[in-house]
């Protein structure tokens, strides 16, 4: 039985990002055109497969051709913390952070 994708939800696009609590959110703010740009991970590096029916993002899917790219998201997020702000996203030493801790300090800086 496949796994289903874990949360926070992290959508990548050259450079830019936001995380989302989970599939169902990011779905909602995804639109279909947009799908081929974008770079998206699951809580624990996995890529995502985007799931559509006409215009409508309808759910996704862990990409299983793709290795799990932890370290490749982790890198992510603090290049992305770094250049917003450490202070500002509430992760001052985000060179020693974790990959689940700039996860969590992102949801909470993209929900508030």
């Amino acid at each position: 039985m496949a796994r289903s994708p874990s949360a926070p939800i992290t959508v990548y696009d050259n450079g830019d990002l936001k995380v989302y609590p989970d599939v169902a959110s990011a779905c909602a703010d995804l639109e279909v055109y947009d799908i081929d740009d974008l770079t998206i991970f699951d809580g624990q590096g996995y890529r995502l497969r985007v799931e559509t029916h006409g215009q409508s993002v309808t759910g996704m899917s862990i990409a299983a051709d793709i290795a799990p790219a932890a370290s490749d998201l982790e890198a992510k997020l603090k290049a992305f913390i770094s250049q917003v702000g450490p202070d500002r996203v509430g992760l001052p030493d985000v060179e020693a952070a974790s990959l689940s801790s700039a996860l969590e300090a992102l949801l909470r800086f993209f929900q508030s």
